[in-house]
């Protein structure tokens, strides 16, 4: 007589009754979401550097100005 063999299926361990899918798609949100507020404090920095360096520019040739009136009189 021949046994029969039973097959045990492995099911995953749900999390908080969610399964690991969802689990994977619910990090890759909250990674698109870190790497969106990186890359915009990013930007935002760079942002605020262009701006510093034009005020630079402005103060410099306000400076420029003011050594040429006083060389002329």
């Amino acid at each position: 007589m021949r046994e029969e063999q039973v097959l045990f299926v492995h099911r995953p361990q749900y999390y908080n009754g969610l399964s690991p899918t969802t689990m994977d798609t619910r990090n890759f949100t909250y990674m698109f979401y870190g790497f969106l507020a990186a890359w915009l404090i990013l930007i935002g920095y760079l942002v605020s550097l262009a701006m510093r360096g034009k005020k630079v520019e402005r103060q410099i040739e306000d400076l420029r100005r003011l050594v040429d009136e006083r060389e002329r009189k």
